[in-house]
């Protein structure tokens, strides 16, 4: 008799679970990024800042961001960040190289695997 009961509240369970992947969250993260600026130009030496923040609607499970030689593909920076929550801030610096044309590039996943993407690219001449 009792496990009967068992796979009645197994059954009940698992059909609750079901419902909430049908009305599954299909909002994006969203990616705000103060610096750099996308065409600015800065001289050999210079501190380039990677700064912004991401937020989402439920759970931002991981970040990443990658700063590379837009020409070449070489990469300069290649950071993961686990937020563990619904809003993240990223802050990283790096010294500007003549002759470079960059591009950083920042990917956001939620929970519910919503990825949301956002770029720019600059310069040092």
């Amino acid at each position: 008799m009792k496990s009967i009961i068992a796979i009645i509240i197994l059954v009940c369970f698992a059909g609750c679970k079901k419902d909430s992947v049908m009305k599954r969250d299909k909002e994006l993260p969203v990616i705000k990024l103060f610096s750099p600026v996308d065409g600015n130009m800065y001289t050999p030496g210079q501190i380039i800042k990677i700064g912004g923040y991401i937020r989402d609607n439920n759970f931002i499970a991981e970040v990443h961001i990658v700063m590379t030689n837009n020409n070449t593909g070489a990469e300069f920076l290649h950071a993961h960040m686990y937020a563990q929550g619904d809003s993240t801030v990223f802050d990283h610096d790096i010294a500007a190289i003549s002759g470079i044309n960059y591009k950083v590039a920042i990917t956001a996943v939620d929970r519910n695997l919503n990825q949301a993407y956002s770029q720019v690219i600059f310069s040092c001449p």
